[in-house]
């Protein structure tokens, strides 16, 4: 890997995505094996493949059937979801075997593919066969006559089938059925195939290979039956007798393919991406295809100047790896700079709060580093426009850690400051969760990439796990209702501010104490008075009783609660206190628990500052909360 001159763009190779059957993945003894299965299983038997979308399902179940065909066994390949419109899947299959081996001209087969088309319904005749009658109607009545005779259409319609199989199959041969990408039906169209081998075509001398998506077929047999509370997986068991799933492509053989995908100058890049893009080969091919358009473009873009290939790699790593990130550093490519060389900058450590645990992308991109002068921007450009802008965007909330609080009853306030007056029983009738920590920079930077929002600044102490500030109240409301909005979806859960009681009683913590800790309050237990000079990273100090971090100190944290001056009428029930009650100031709102350049004594469980809702210091931060019932 490293630097290069400018290449001509024949250079580059883009791979298409057709079934393949020459075995590029090292798949010829799975291949070999499950072929000389289905020449001396018994019969009838059905193979599942099982593998996701992409992972190579259709080229092997071709390289089985030339194996198959080599044998001189007759093969028949059905593609379902071509037929999933079809008022029954069973005579498009047939007709298929008819044709694929060559019987359509055989004594009786039409006849015995009209007896089937009958008894399945007598629409599917003219339809599948192609017959003309003069009379429709005339050819309606003998339906009915003929439907009328068969004492049992079920019965009938096996024996149909069955000599179907007998007229069509070569002597002391088995027909080897291969149904492809079952999982491309919609739900009740897969069904109808699944019932029709379970009902009809499971018949001797019969083989099947159906190739599927395992997690998605069972979705839809759980959907289908959700009523009659059918298991998914017992049901698929009754149908397929042998399971395989596809393996993934790893490792050493994960090597070999990606250099046979890479254009002449990349190929040395094939173990470094190897360690990146195993397991899916389409997801490879798509990211080989967007590193070959890079380097055409990169020779455009940069014309007579040398570009750096190991750094077109990293940002499209990136991007495909850590989307946020990646929007991140578009927005300040400077970003990467800090990334690279990281290690120098242990107090910060920005490198692992971006990179999470992915440390072999952290890894790599140190040791490439940045050479000086590099045009950021260029690469950023590239990655751009040929990379991840053409997927479907994915959710880039990060969802926070978050604590369950159990209901309970606890004295709220003190006789220590006007505003904390009068101490009062409040009962908190829900079980709620709280996070865990205050909300940290790395969480709300995703929301501020994908919203397009201006990133608040961190005053240059380090982003990451550090608690965001520099945020209002506003914010902190957009925040909760665009993560709600994000993870409804999925997960069904909305997040919201604490109220003013909530947070007394998540700080306090069975508490009655000043602080959860005791009366005293030290460095040791929270990071206040100015003694750090800034923030700290969240969880750095003890929790309180019940697993929450930074109640006492280092960020004030906004609270739903709109500023009374007394908690004279305030609610009992632990409800935010928003009416226009008692003496109030309705400008501005509540802040709790004190922050890094505040004394010990706001930094008490009962103490109350308020702050106008749109300002944006660098001490207010924020906590989420969510109901549970």
């Amino acid at each position: 890997m490293g630097t290069a001159e400018k290449h001509a763009a024949a250079d580059s190779v883009v791979c298409h995505d057709e079934p393949c059957l020459e075995d590029r993945l090292d798949r010829e003894r799975y291949v070999k094996a499950l072929a000389q299965l289905a020449l001396t299983c018994q019969t009838p038997m059905v193979f599942g493949l099982y593998g996701g979308w992409g992972v190579g399902k259709t080229s092997m179940m071709l390289q089985i059937r030339q194996q198959i065909d080599d044998d001189g066994t007759p093969t028949v390949w059905f593609d379902p979801w071509r037929h999933q419109f079809d008022e029954d899947p069973i005579v498009a299959l047939l007709q298929t075997m008819v044709v694929d081996l060559g019987k359509e001209k055989s004594t009786g087969v039409k006849e015995i593919l009209t007896t089937v088309a009958l008894a399945l319904g007598s629409s599917l005749t003219k339809k599948v066969l192609g017959l003309n009658f003069d009379d429709y109607r005339k050819m309606q009545a003998f339906v009915a006559e003929e439907m009328f005779t068969l004492r049992n259409a079920q019965i009938r319609l096996r024996e149909a089938i069955e000599e179907l199989i007998k007229k069509t199959r070569t002597k002391n041969k088995r027909i080897v059925f291969f149904i492809d990408d079952l999982d491309r039906c919609l739900p009740a169209n897969m069904l109808k195939m699944l019932e029709a081998l379970k009902l009809y075509l499971n018949v001797k001398d019969c083989v099947y290979f159906l190739g599927l998506d395992h997690t998605i077929v069972r979705k839809g047999i759980e959907k289908e039956y959700a009523e009659l509370k059918i298991e998914d997986q017992d049901y698929l068991d009754k149908i397929i007798q042998l399971p395989f799933a596809i393996p993934p492509i790893h490792g050493e053989k994960a090597t070999p393919f990606i250099e046979s995908l890479l254009p002449q100058e990349a190929k040395s890049c094939a173990a470094n991406l190897a360690l990146f893009l195993a397991n899916n080969p389409r997801k490879v091919k798509r990211f080989v295809n967007t590193l070959a358009l890079n380097l055409v473009l990169a020779a455009n873009i940069f014309g007579e100047q040398k570009y750096n290939i190991d750094l077109i790699v990293a940002f499209l790593l990136i991007q495909h790896r850590k989307e946020a990130l990646f929007k991140q550093i578009g927005a300040n490519p400077h970003l990467y700079l800090e990334l690279a060389v990281a290690k120098a900058k242990e107090e910060t450590q920005p490198a692992q709060d971006y990179f999470g645990d992915d440390t072999q992308l952290k890894a790599f991109v140190q040791r490439i580093g940045v050479p000086d002068d590099t045009p950021l921007e260029r690469y950023v450009y590239l990655a751009d426009i040929a990379g991840a802008a053409a997927r479907k965007e994915r959710t880039l909330a990060i969802e926070p850690e978050m604590v369950i609080i159990q209901p309970g009853i606890f004295l709220m306030g003190s006789d220590e400051a006007e505003d904390e007056k009068p101490p009062h029983q409040v009962t908190i009738k829900h079980r709620l969760e709280v996070g865990k920590y205050p909300v940290t920079f790395a969480e709300y930077d995703a929301f501020c990439v994908a919203t397009d929002r201006p990133l608040p600044s961190d005053q240059d102490w380090g982003r990451g796990r550090r608690p965001v500030i520099n945020v209002s109240w506003e914010d902190a409301q957009a925040y909760c209702a665009w993560l709600s909005k994000e993870k409804a979806a999925v997960t069904g859960r909305h997040y919201r501010l604490l109220s003013e009681a909530e947070w007394e009683y998540a700080c306090r913590a069975g508490t009655v104490t000043k602080h959860a800790f005791g009366d005293e309050i030290t460095g040791t237990h929270a990071n206040f008075g100015g003694t750090v000079g800034r923030t700290t990273e969240v969880g750095a100090y003890p929790a309180n009783p019940w697993g929450l971090y930074d109640m006492h100190g280092n960020v004030w944290e906004w609270v739903e609660d709109i500023w009374h001056d007394s908690y004279a009428d305030a609610p009992d029930d632990g409800s935010a206190w928003i009416g226009q009650e008692g003496k109030q100031s309705s400008s501005k709102r509540v802040v709790r628990g004190g922050s890094w350049n505040y004394v010990p004594g706001f930094c008490r469980s009962a103490f109350r500052g308020r702050d106008d809702p749109v300002v944006r210091f660098i001490y207010l931060g924020f906590r989420l909360a969510r109901t549970l019932d």
